[in-house]
């Protein structure tokens, strides 16, 4: 089964869209990573993230632009310079209406 793992500092939108999945009865395996900080311990696998059959490394990811720690452009630049996952594909999406944040 496929992991997707969603990356947002919002508890509500964390929370919304697992339950979206749910009701929709997805295909895959969803993660989710609360803030930058989380993300960057679960695809590095350290942690509570050490156990790959647990928390295996996504075949997605799903990333918020606008987080407080290190924005989406940020954690998007931390995973194409490691190794482990530096080829999975990313999706970066936000709210913003930032003329910068929509052209970059």
């Amino acid at each position: 089964m496929k992991t997707v793992l969603y990356i947002d500092d919002s508890p509500d939108d964390l929370f919304l869209f697992s339950k979206a999945c749910v009701v929709a009865g997805v295909s895959f395996t969803l993660k989710l990573a609360d803030g930058s900080g989380v993300a960057r311990a679960y695809l590095s696998g350290i942690g509570e993230y050490a156990d790959r059959r647990v928390n295996p490394l996504p075949d997605f990811v799903l990333l918020d632009i606008k987080m407080p720690e290190m924005d989406g452009f940020e954690v998007l630049n931390w995973i194409r310079t490691h190794p482990k996952v530096s080829q999975t594909m990313v999706a970066l999406y936000s709210s913003s209406t930032v003329d910068k944040d929509v052209l970059r």
